[in-house]
């Protein structure tokens, strides 16, 4: 590994490290002071210095090429000292593809333990920034494939890519909102639900209407900050699944409904009466996905007492009674 001595004497630093070969004669008229705990990287493709707070740094370039390159340190310089390295994977914008696959993993094999927030677990919270941030991608990876010995993580099935799904979700959940338990009534919140009018679309252990999504189960399907997005800004996120439908038929009549299924040939979907609609799309002059949620915002109904009692209802919705 080739090493170049930093110029600037006394210097603490030491050789500076260079972990893949690179041209060093260009640099012979630069110098980098440095002091302990600087990281100086450089490829044919990036230059890199990060310097902790109190550093200082001089250098000179020798030619025009070095005075680009200059810059470009001086830039990821800045961007180090402002804003503290963080592994590669937790700034990865992952595809939405991949974080909703990892969802699907998440809910059907970790969540009975962690919970659906991933913070049932004494002193993990799978969703805190920081847990993301001081685990590295490898150590994730290996630990969701291989557990922990003596502990109560057991190994898994799965392979490297989907634990690599499950490491995108995770981290989409640490940047999704509140990661802090509620601390609401459930009954209070039930007594809400009850009579807000939550059961005229909601159904809930055998009460209420088929017109929405079923809430019965709904601690196991949803985060507790997806609920709260929910309840107050109902038209942010639309899952697949609960997308309505509007139609008009060759006769002229106008229905919509919450989308059940439909292929190239039939749609099918439950009205407002909550009748099954199935209709041939020949039959249909128009057919059409219905942008904005029928639900109303809850933003201004509920105060944060309200929202608080709601959210510990839900949450505690596990397919039985309020838990």
């Amino acid at each position: 590994m080739p090493a170049i001595q930093c110029r600037s004497a006394p210097c603490a630093a030491g050789p500076l490290n260079f972990p893949l070969p690179v041209r060093t004669d260009c640099l012979r008229a630069n110098q980098i002071h440095a002091q302990p705990g600087v990281a100086f990287k450089l490829t044919p493709q990036v230059a890199e210095v990060r310097i902790p707070l109190g550093s200082s740094k001089t250098s000179q370039p020798c030619t025009k090429k070095e005075a680009a390159m200059k810059s470009a340190i001086r830039l990821i310089v800045l961007v180090s000292v402002i804003a503290p390295a963080v592994p590669a994977f937790a700034q990865h914008d992952y595809p939405e593809v991949e974080v909703q696959r990892g969802g699907q993993f998440f809910r059907g094999n970790c969540a009975g333990c962690h919970g659906q927030d991933g913070n049932l677990v004494d002193g993990v919270s799978l969703a805190d920034p920081l847990f993301i941030q001081n685990t590295s991608n490898e150590q994730l990876i290996g630990i969701i494939m291989n557990g922990i010995p003596e502990t109560a993580m057991p190994p898994s099935n799965y392979s490297e890519l989907q634990a690599g799904n499950i490491i995108a979700y995770l981290t989409d959940m640490s940047e999704a909102g509140r990661i802090a338990p509620v601390n609401g009534n459930p009954e209070r919140g039930q007594t809400l639900v009850e009579t807000r009018g939550c059961l005229n679309c909601h159904r809930v252990n055998g009460n209420g209407s088929r017109v929405g999504p079923d809430l019965s189960n709904i601690g196991l399907l949803r985060r507790t900050a997806e609920l709260e997005e929910a309840i107050v800004d109902p038209n942010a996120t639309i899952l697949p699944e609960n997308r309505y439908v509007r139609v008009v038929t060759n006769d002229g009549e106008t229905l919509t409904g919450r989308l059940m299924n439909h292929d190239r040939v039939m749609v099918q979907f439950i009205d407002s009466s909550e009748r099954l609609r199935s209709l041939a799309k020949s039959g249909l002059r128009e057919f059409g996905f219905v942008d904005d949620s029928p639900m109303p915002s809850f933003a201004q109904q509920l105060d944060s007492g309200e929202l608080e009692d709601v959210l510990s209802y839900l949450v505690s919705l596990k397919g039985g009674e309020v838990q």
